[in-house]
């Protein structure tokens, strides 16, 4: 068992996470470093970690290059995370990860009235990229709270403020999945925009990306489930109860292209979605409230029900790879009588 209990986390520094970076850390690997790490490189189950518990910690103001504020990685099986708070980190807060040195993946995991804010990477060196001018900041990309691979996890009445992404539940690792997912009575709150230090302002012109720098916006989606790395999937995901909402507006067309309120896509089957709030904001720049990337091979097993959409562009609450529509009846009859089928009752 391993209990890591009231702790403080303050100040993380990962060398070379400075910006503009040093030579040679403008997007390197080695720039990583962690506030917390829960790790086991075993494979098999007889040699799991087990009986892990986080609670009551804090994690503060960290630059922490490719890694994570917290991550709970590897052949871990059963972990509580909980009252848990996350203010300030330049890449992902809570991360629930497989894969990764190991060829296994953690089950079992709760993540339970935890709190993450102020979440974005667009000034970690890690995540720079070269060019003739120097190093320019790559798109924000980090979430607050990230599956990775994980199998039966639960994120329960947590909070996400202000991050790239809001609740990300994905597979990155070559021919893996994630399954078994619940998201309940959980909240993300993004707001419309935010001010930019004067050298990130000058850093975004430089690299020619466009608009009005003073509201950029930090969110691509509050709640994203998908798996896009190779032949990666996801199945079996429960959102249920939870209120999102992505008001953020994009500077740079690339940054705005593809944000969300709710953003289902990659290889993915046996999607929950009900009792949801999701609300964007209202201008032709908002994300919009729903969107389906990518269609599932069946629509067997998928429930979308009480669906409370708002915001996004003039008529356009649903996106599918066939269009908008203004409602989500509107946006599933093109698709087909197996695709009205998910639609249910409240």
């Amino acid at each position: 068992d391993v209990s890591l209990l009231d702790d403080t986390v303050v100040g993380v520094r990962a060398p070379g996470d400075v910006w503009p970076p040093p030579p040679g850390a403008c997007g390197a690997g080695s720039v990583d470093a962690y506030g917390i790490e829960v790790f086991d490189a075993a494979n098999r189950p007889a040699e799991a970690l087990s009986g892990v518990v986080v609670r009551g910690d804090v994690l503060e103001n960290l630059r922490l290059g490719q890694s994570e504020a917290l991550a709970i990685s590897g052949n871990v099986h059963g972990a509580l995370v909980a009252d848990t708070e996350v203010a300030g980190a330049d890449n992902i807060g809570i991360d629930v990860e497989g894969y990764y040195g190991t060829r296994s993946r953690p089950r079992d995991v709760a993540l339970v009235g935890d709190w993450v804010g102020a979440v974005d990477s667009w000034t970690n060196a890690g995540y720079g990229v070269r060019t003739a001018r120097g190093c320019r900041p790559g798109a924000p990309s980090a979430a607050g709270i990230y599956d990775d691979g994980a199998s039966r996890l639960v994120i329960e009445a947590s909070q996400v403020v202000d991050t790239n992404q809001g609740i990300s539940l994905d597979t990155e690792t070559t021919g893996h999945e994630s399954d078994h997912i619940w998201v309940i009575a959980s909240a993300v709150r993004d707001a419309p925009g935010l001010a930019l230090p004067p050298s990130v302002v000058a850093a975004a012109h430089d690299a020619g990306l466009s608009g009005t720098l003073t509201l950029a916006g930090r969110a691509f989606d509050a709640l994203y489930i998908d798996a896009f790395g190779r032949r990666t999937a996801i199945d079996d995901v429960v959102a249920v109860d939870d209120t999102l909402t992505n008001e953020s507006t994009f500077w740079g067309a690339q940054l705005h292209e593809g944000a969300a309120g709710v953003l289902v896509g990659g290889r993915w089957e046996r999607v929950t979605l009900s009792r949801l709030s999701v609300a964007t904001g209202s201008s032709a720049a908002a994300p919009i409230p729903l969107e389906f990337d990518r269609l599932p091979a069946t629509w067997r097993g998928t429930h979308l029900a009480c669906l409370d959409l708002s915001g996004g562009p003039t008529g356009a609450l649903v996106a599918t790879p066939q269009g908008t529509a203004p409602s989500l009846p509107r946006a599933l009859r093109p698709l087909g009588r197996a695709a009205l089928g998910a639609l249910g009752r409240c």
